[in-house]
């Protein structure tokens, strides 16, 4: 298969998957709180990811320092998922969704800036698209009048240190994707986020057990399509370039929308149909000019 066309598809599984995760995240993460629900979220990702790690650790390539370069990314790593879940705990997630998926601007930047990456005129243009549509379909510019950037109690501030934190995660996960693959460095980050999550849940004194059978199941979920759609953007990192992958995957916000409405019974809003038009039309810009 031609390399743009995987990386499209790659893309667009990585959007559904991280879209259902966030969509699904909510309810567990506030019975929960942040550390807690990034704990458990990692240790069901590790069930996951183990005996596909296992499945495949011939095909990988062991390099001792691409693994430390992994385990620091994992570090850098759980500081965006905690406060992501620590900002939808506080906000409405129709204001925080889009700030966080807003970190395409800074993996997109620091890709050119660190990587060398080029960006032509029609992948500036398809890009800026996708961003106007998620903000569009998340934002609700009611909340937003009513909102303060600095106010940390509608989780607006924890948002937008997710954004940028993700932004240089997303672009990092180049480095040891390109050598010691993508299930190796998917399976070393994120056991670096559960270890580090951990080692916070001990300091912090928290009890690890899970009382709640429900929010046991809906964190299990988080973890599955979580773990679908990081594979899926690792894999289009090794066929396409850091710009590209990011910004396929950053349309999350879009099916986190339409899980809303027929799983949720929630109302799309005009301006919302809108955005996901917008959107549309951004990823068929991107592909095309891959």
């Amino acid at each position: 298969m031609n390399s743009n066309i995987l990386g499209v598809l790659l893309g667009i599984i990585s959007m559904f998957g991280f879209g259902l995760s966030n969509g699904i995240s909510q309810k567990p993460s506030r019975a929960l709180g942040s550390v807690k629900m990034t704990f458990w979220r990692g240790v069901f990702m590790l069930m996951i990811l183990f005996p596909i790690f296992l499945l495949n650790f011939n095909r990988g390539v062991l390099s001792f320092k691409y693994t430390l370069i992994s385990l620091g990314i994992a570090l850098l790593g759980y500081l965006p998922l905690m406060f992501f879940f620590k900002a939808i705990n506080r906000g409405k997630i129709g204001v925080i969704t889009p700030i966080s998926n807003s970190s395409i601007v800074v993996t997109v930047l620091f890709s050119v800036l660190f990587f060398g990456e080029k960006l032509s005129f029609m992948r500036m243009i398809s890009i800026a698209i996708i961003s106007l549509g998620i903000i569009l379909i998340s934002v609700d510019f009611k909340d937003i009048k009513k909102n303060h950037l600095s106010n940390k109690e509608n989780g607006i501030f924890f948002a937008l240190i997710s954004m940028f934190l993700w932004g240089v995660v997303s672009a990092l996960y180049k480095i040891p994707v390109m050598v010691i693959g993508p299930i190796m460095t998917t399976f070393i980050v994120e056991a670096g986020i559960l270890l580090s999550s951990g080692i916070a849940m001990i300091r912090e004194k928290r009890s690890f057990f899970l009382k709640d059978g429900k929010t046991a199941f809906q964190t299990a979920l988080v973890a599955l399509f979580g773990a679908i759609g990081v594979l899926s953007y690792n894999f289009g990192l090794g066929v396409s370039n850091i710009n590209f992958a990011a910004s396929l995957t950053s349309c999350s916000p879009l099916v986190a929308t339409l899980y809303g409405k027929y799983f949720c019974q929630e109302e799309i809003k005009k301006n919302q149909w809108f955005a996901i038009f917008i959107l549309m039309v951004g990823i068929i810009l991107l592909s095309s000019f891959a």
